[in-house]
């Protein structure tokens, strides 16, 4: 009986051996697309028979598809594949294949559009999903080049797969704000628009959150909830403003009724938000800051703030443990430009104090004279003026406290939180042409982006 076993084995083991040749040459043919891949299923028809008709070994089958799939993803031409597979020796691997990810996996590379073509002919099982849940129209409608995909899938006609989800809870219309035209189709169809995902989103706020701004319009003609709020206690308005994007921030406001005051469980507020950005991007890439990008990015973010003050946003808010308020980070920091600004056109409470003890009117005292070669519009008595006279307008504020051009020492306790960043007179520079438009020609030497400190 053992030799019996043992002949049984090697018999296996033989087998199996002269498959994995079959494999490698079969594949390897077919890569090349050379003709003979064909002649080399029918030289071995029994090895195939014992495979995949009599034994149906799963396993080998499987390992067998996936190796072929990966040929598959990098053919051109498809007449020899089509033609093996339609061989009666692969007709249990042609029924795999239709329940695979290949398509999924094509979609997903957008790389090779005759390919999924030619798929969309193979009777794919359109309703799978790969290892993230994603469907091969989740894929298909973040790509306009996959707008037939798309098309395709449509005119199926399966309003079930419309509203799959995948492990994040998004259905296809949250991966479409990627491609503003095709999520003007979906909207079109019977999808789900008020689906709500894991986070607890909508697609209006997923679509802020994941910055795809050019989907926002079309999104805000929905009935759905422009105040939601997700796990982490954030809403479109203040995605948006995290990522400067101030028209969309206007016209979100505009046409929808936002509480532009609401605070979060986090006390976070669009304001707090705001600076806490600002902060993070003037420290970013410092030692490589004076570029077109930063430029851009400094100039929308200057236009998110001016459209925070036109909003009626609370500027008098705590906007961190240290309990500073928005005009003691300005000063801080050194963004006179800003904080001139806030003086100008908000209710600004200058007598708050954080938990050093000092207020505006402490640190206006302590003004750093190099930021004001920038212009003549702005000098140390301009933004002292209107801290003291708002200090003195304050029936709650003791002013005993001289401003003057022989001003008193005023000693201020050291704080480390925040610091000026070595580029924040580039950064007032753009500040102004947004803040004051008008003012601009008064800037003093306006190609001299490089004044030292």
């Amino acid at each position: 009986m053992k030799i019996i076993n043992n002949t049984y084995e090697v018999s296996l083991v033989t087998l199996y051996s002269n498959f994995e040749q079959f494999e490698i040459e079969f594949l390897s043919l077919l890569e090349k697309n050379d003709r003979k891949c064909i002649d080399v299923i029918g030289k071995n028809e029994k090895l195939l028979v014992e495979y995949f008709i009599n034994n149906r070994d799963i396993v080998v089958i499987q390992n067998f598809i996936f190796k072929l799939e990966e040929i598959v993803l990098t053919l051109k031409k498809f007449t020899l594949i089509e033609k093996a597979l339609h061989h009666s020796l692969f007709k249990e691997v042609l029924a795999l294949p239709r329940e695979s990810d290949i398509l999924t996996r094509a979609c997903q590379n957008n790389n090779n559009t005759d390919l999924i073509k030619w798929l969309l002919t193979m009777d794919i099982n359109l309703y799978h999903q790969d290892l993230n849940g994603m469907t091969a129209l989740m894929y298909a409608v973040q790509h306009h080049t996959l707008l037939f995909v798309v098309k395709h899938i449509l005119k199926s006609g399966s309003q079930d797969l419309l509203d799959i989800t995948d492990s994040n809870g998004n259905n296809a219309l949250f991966h479409a704000i990627h491609n503003n035209n095709i999520l003007n189709m979906l909207l079109y169809t019977k999808i789900n628009y008020k689906h709500i995902n894991n986070d607890n989103e909508n697609v209006l706020l997923y679509c802020c959150k994941m910055d795809k701004y050019n989907s926002v319009k079309s999104l805000l003609k929905l009935d759905i909830d422009p105040n939601m709020i997700n796990n982490v206690g954030k809403t479109a308005a203040m995605y948006l403003v995290e990522n400067n994007r101030y028209l969309q921030l206007k016209n979100l406001v505009e046409t929808r009724h936002i509480n532009v005051n609401y605070k979060n469980k986090f006390d976070e507020t669009l304001v707090t938000l705001y600076f806490k950005q600002y902060y993070f991007d003037i420290w970013n890439d410092i030692y490589n800051f004076n570029k077109p990008s930063n430029y851009y990015k400094f100039k929308n973010k200057a236009s998110t703030f001016l459209e925070l003050v036109r909003l009626g946003c609370n500027f008098n808010v705590v906007i961190d443990e240290e309990g500073n308020t928005p005009i003691l980070f300005l000063l801080y920091i050194e963004d006179y430009i800003s904080a001139l600004y806030l003086l100008d056109h908000c209710h600004i409470d200058v007598s708050v104090k954080n938990i050093h003890d000092v207020d505006a009117h402490m640190l206006s005292a302590t003004l750093n004279e190099k930021i004001f070669k920038i212009s003549i519009l702005l000098s140390i008595n301009t933004l002292q003026s209107r801290i003291n006279n708002l200090s003195y307008s304050n029936t709650n504020t003791n002013v005993n406290m001289k401003i003057s051009d022989d001003i008193d020492m005023v000693i201020v306790p050291k704080q480390s939180k925040y610091k000026p960043p070595i580029n924040i007179i580039n950064i007032e520079k753009w500040y102004m042409e947004i803040l004051y438009p008008n003012l601009v020609s008064l800037v003093r030497d306006p190609l001299a982006l490089n004044i030292k400190r």
